[in-house]
């Protein structure tokens, strides 16, 4: 019997989908690992995966034969862009797609059951101006702090 495989995949898909659905899309992309060249003034990227996993000895009440505790952090990063010198309202909408984030995690912690438990983590908020000083940029990092099991 082959030993269940990853949940990342999965879960990192659902964490699209459940983001596409609670961010609308006119106003800002949701998109995996970053956006192509449609570049809009808001953008909340899925994309880097942190993962460890400690293999479980079966014992009486254990995960069954070839099972492993799965913890894993998913990195959603948040960037807003305002052409001009508007560094708190960029910073505000930085901070209410974060909030938009970590609400759709909490109101479902389990991701529908494909996981034991998932909560916001960590957000870390970067501010500057964009490279050709057209305007202010905000970087946010919402990490997701995951448990499952294989």
């Amino acid at each position: 019997m082959a030993n269940p495989g990853s949940t990342v995949k999965t879960v990192r898909m659902a964490l699209f989908t459940m983001l596409a659905g609670a961010i609308p899309a006119t106003n800002a992309l949701v998109c995996l690992d970053g956006p192509t060249t449609d570049q809009p003034d808001d953008i909340v990227s899925i994309g880097d995966v942190h993962r460890q996993v400690q293999a479980g000895v079966q014992l009486v009440g254990g995960g069954g034969t070839g099972w492993a505790d799965e913890r894993y952090v998913i990195v959603v990063t948040i960037e807003v862009f305002r052409g001009g010198d508007r560094a708190q309202m960029v910073f505000e909408r930085a901070v209410d797609l974060a909030d938009l984030v970590e609400a759709a995690v909490r109101a479902d912690p389990t991701f529908a059951g494909l996981v034991i438990q998932a909560n916001p983590q960590q957000t870390d908020f970067a501010s500057t101006w964009a490279e050709d000083h057209s305007g202010r940029l905000c970087t946010a990092e919402v990490q997701i702090a995951v448990h499952a099991r294989q």
